[in-house]
């Protein structure tokens, strides 16, 4: 295992995993959710999972992480 990754972007191992597994499932509900509109276009999309929301959660989740990753590299040189 290269655990030289979680070190690069500062975050432990169960760290880096939480992250991955909250986007990952706010990615797989959010799907879900317009597969499921798309089959029964008479149900709506809730405000927070529809692509709009899901695209400024992903953009905020990449911000806080190269923020992140820019401190440990700036402690780093």
């Amino acid at each position: 295992m290269d655990f030289k990754h979680c070190d690069s972007v500062g975050e432990t191992y169960l760290q880096h995993g939480k992250f991955a597994v909250s986007v990952g499932l706010r990615l797989i509900i959010s799907g879900l959710s317009i597969v499921i509109h798309g089959v029964l276009p008479f149900l709506q999309i809730p405000d927070k999972l529809n692509l709009e929301s899901t695209t400024f959660f992903l953009i905020g989740a990449n911000k806080n992480r190269e923020d992140k990753k820019r401190s440990v590299n700036e402690k780093t040189i």
